[in-house]
């Protein structure tokens, strides 16, 4: 190639100059002798027998000790097949040949000059080699996950001679269940776009073909839902498909990627869930009717009750004592006394009812107006004094906050406090003990906590003494009460922005907590 105008010294230059580019220069004297070499020549071609590669080496002995390595061996060959395949061509060089070995690989080219010698090049493709591999063996496994989806088909067609069209191999579909899903893909995994097309719903069809066409015009990206009448069995299903362009920046050659999800299943699931939640609502509309009737006949019950209620207690009120007409029977006296005692409890649970009831309608409204703690605490243990004197227990006191004042209904208040004692005087038994407690929580909550001895409750009994006229089992006919007090206890607490809590264990006494908001206390 270069003829008689390249000498040894021309060489030498060459070589150190294409070190850099780890391409290996080799020349050989028409004895087959070498002449000059860079070390990129010796450590690629003859790795581990570098110093065996020295000016003046015959080629044909150094390419016997090459294949005397079991590394440089090909499976099955004769080392003397190995030896004389390349000496032949060695003695007709000019071809482009590749080498790929399992630690390197490298392209050669070996050309005569005119005065028979011999120039080798020797490029390093070692990490081309590998990237190809790599690339091959991603695709493979690319390939194998494609195969084996279930329930989805990928879909890939290379653009054809037009933006809009596929070329002639068409779309190829992968995937495992992809024919049985879809019906228009055949054995050999392409797809009928055509066919596709007028197997999608005429309905959703218009839509699904325009945004297509966007997608193949201007590279839009989708993600659509849609239906489809299988082209097998004439059943509509549900297919959602998300697709995308995909453009090579080397060569600007575009394909036309997506997947498709058979969502069919999905659908049907939403679609009875949606007529659950109909079902549902429909029915909370029913029962949110009948709670609004039940109060408003409650309230209106509740009225036309306390009114003759409150005759039949002022008459039985008025013979008791007798205010007209002294020297009444003494057994008059006492029947008017019964009814005087009837009548003031079912006055009480008529207004429980009706307090009930403005709760439920939202039309509760609170008095709100400065209470001293410790009177209202006072005033509540005044009027419980007798029914714990009836039963020898003891009512205990501990106001460890200190004096108090509080932005609130003072009513509701005593109600609370009179309904959670109530409770507590007839669960605990004779000679039992009630501590009413007040501290200030550590953001400045008040907390007052009304503890008993009694037999307490399991958390089943406390979830029924929380409903509205919940009676627990035992108490059903040892205890007075309409099982209202403890559930407007606790609106009352809400009303005040406040929580009434309540811990128990069977057999070791029952605890309420009524707490108020900080913002309750009027500071000093």
């Amino acid at each position: 190639m270069f003829g008689k105008i390249l000498d040894a010294s021309d060489v030498e230059s060459i070589v150190s100059g294409l070190a850099t580019a780890r391409v290996g220069i080799s020349v050989w004297d028409a004895d087959d002798r070498l002449v000059a070499c860079n070390d990129i020549y010796r450590r690629l071609v003859y790795p581990g027998l570098e110093h065996e590669v020295y000016l003046g080496r015959r080629f044909p002995d150094l390419l016997r000790l090459f294949y005397e390595r079991p590394e440089n061996r090909r499976d099955g060959v004769d080392v003397e097949a190995l030896y004389a395949e390349r000496l032949k061509w060695r003695r007709s060089p000019g071809g482009l040949r590749e080498h790929i070995g399992s630690d390197r690989s490298f392209r050669m080219v070996e050309t005569r000059t005119d005065n028979g010698w011999l120039i080798g090049v020797y490029i390093d493709v070692t990490e081309e080699h590998r990237s190809e591999q790599s690339a091959r063996e991603g695709e493979e496994r690319l390939r194998a996950l494609f195969e084996n989806l279930r329930n989805i088909a990928y879909c890939h067609g290379q653009e054809g001679s037009s933006r809009t069209s596929y070329d002639q191999a068409g779309v190829r579909i992968y995937g495992r269940d992809a024919p049985a899903l879809f019906g228009t893909i055949s054995t050999e995994g392409v797809a009928d776009v055509d066919m596709w097309h007028a197997a999608i719903h005429p309905d959703d069809r218009p839509r699904y073909l325009d945004i297509e066409r966007r997608r193949r015009e201007h590279g839009e990206v989708y993600d659509i839902e849609f239906r489809f009448i299988h082209p097998a069995t004439g059943r509509t299903r549900w297919a959602r498909e998300a697709a995308w362009v995909v453009e090579d920046p080397g060569s600007g050659a575009r394909s036309f990627d997506s997947y498709i999800i058979d969502i069919t299943e999905a659908k049907q699931r939403e679609d009875e869930l949606s007529k659950t939640q109909a079902r549902l609502m429909s029915a909370l509309t029913q029962v949110n009717q009948a709670s609004r009737a039940k109060s408003t006949f409650l309230a209106n019950m509740s009225h036309e009750l306390r009114t003759p209620l409150n005759a039949i207690i002022g008459f039985a009120q008025m013979i008791a004592e007798e205010q007209i007409g002294p020297g009444v029977s003494a057994a008059y006296r006492d029947y008017a006394r019964s009814i005087l005692t009837g009548g003031h409890h079912l006055l009480g649970v008529i207004n429980e009812i009706l307090d009930l009831s403005k709760i439920e309608a939202g039309k509760m409204e609170l008095a709100e107006g400065e209470v001293v703690l410790a009177d209202l605490v006072k005033e509540t243990c005044d009027l419980m004094s007798g029914q714990f004197a009836a039963k020898d227990q003891r009512l205990e006191v501990d106001l460890s906050c200190g004096p108090l004042r509080l932005n609130a209904d003072r009513q509701k208040l005593l109600q609370i406090l009179m309904n959670v004692i109530s409770n507590a005087n007839k669960f605990v038994g004779r000679k039992g003990r009630v501590v009413l407690g007040a501290t200030r929580a550590a953001n400045g909550d008040l907390v007052l906590a009304i503890a008993d001895n009694g037999p307490g409750m399991t958390p089943e009994e406390m979830e029924i003494a929380w409903a509205p006229f919940g009676r627990i089992a035992d108490s059903l006919t040892t205890v007075e009460g309409t099982g209202l007090g403890l559930p407007l206890s606790r609106s009352f607490a809400e009303l005040h922005g406040g929580t009434l809590e309540m811990e128990s264990s069977k057999g070791q006494g029952t605890t309420l907590r009524l707490r108020l908001p900080a913002n309750r206390i009027i500071d000093a």
